[in-house]
């Protein structure tokens, strides 16, 4: 989070492991249905950076690169992510939430 910015960035990294047929692996398209909550545990309105307006407090973003981030503009305060809302890739996630975060998660998010 940059506080000066009001940005959220996420960043993701995706691989594949090699198979006897193939040793290099092209980076899958991964949907990443997410939203963002505040302190309150209210949904924040979700704009990328380059788009004229929100479009909603969750959203669809799709992960086609090795590693690639998405910035969010127009945060006011530091965001929890919600990722992978409504099972939407079956895929491992790896994210540093505390046991407070997820707690936190459980208790206000839509899809918690």
């Amino acid at each position: 989070y940059d506080a000066a910015a009001k940005t959220y960035s996420l960043t993701f990294r995706q691989s594949c492991p090699a198979t006897p047929d193939k040793v290099e692996k092209l980076p899958f398209v991964i949907p990443v249905e997410l939203g963002l909550l505040d302190g309150q545990g209210a949904g924040i309105a979700l704009r990328l950076a380059g788009e004229a307006a929100a479009g909603g407090t969750s959203r669809v973003i799709s992960v086609t690169e090795a590693e690639q981030t998405f910035t969010f503009v127009d945060i006011a305060e530091q965001p929890l992510p919600s990722l992978l809302r409504g099972f939407s890739a079956p895929v491992k996630l790896s994210f540093p939430y505390t046991r407070d975060q997820l707690m936190f998660l459980m208790q206000h998010d839509s899809d918690g």
